[in-house]
């Protein structure tokens, strides 16, 4: 499904928390100085994560339903001046691959695109407010 590689990637959910931190030694306080004086946050990239199964994305079950909505929804973003004809068409694809491969795997599928779209990090981000996250800046490089 070479199509799934063009959707657009979900916007994150904005941070409600007050405060976002990481346990860690005393070892690397310049690393703290760069936060707090200069508002950048470094995130490495899933390959630089002891665990593999950091930052994985994990996809909320969707029943076959939505499954289908959410992916007809996102072509027929991707493909706006398609006729009345050809969008009945494709749903009529969707809703058959839905079905035939089911929407756990899809939703596998999805999570391995994530996967590899995430891959583009590490990214340095700066910080214009430490207590909202959701306003971060990202200057990837």
């Amino acid at each position: 499904m070479a199509g799934l590689e063009l959707m657009a990637t979900p916007a994150p959910v904005p941070a409600t928390g007050t405060h976002f931190y990481r346990y860690g030694s005393p070892e690397h306080l310049e690393r703290l100085k760069i936060i707090v004086l200069e508002h950048e946050l470094y995130i490495p990239s899933l390959d630089q994560l002891n665990d593999p199964a950091d930052g994985r994305p994990v996809l909320a079950p969707m029943s076959e339903d939505h499954l289908v909505s959410f992916l007809l929804e996102d072509f027929l973003r991707r493909h706006p001046g398609l006729t009345l004809a050809n969008q009945v068409r494709e749903a009529m694809v969707i809703r058959y691959n839905v079905r035939r491969y089911g929407p756990e795997k899809i939703l596998r599928m999805l999570s391995e695109v994530l996967k590899r779209r995430i891959k583009r990090v590490p990214c340095l981000f700066h910080v214009e407010t430490l207590g909202q996250l959701s306003t971060l800046g990202e200057v990837c490089r």
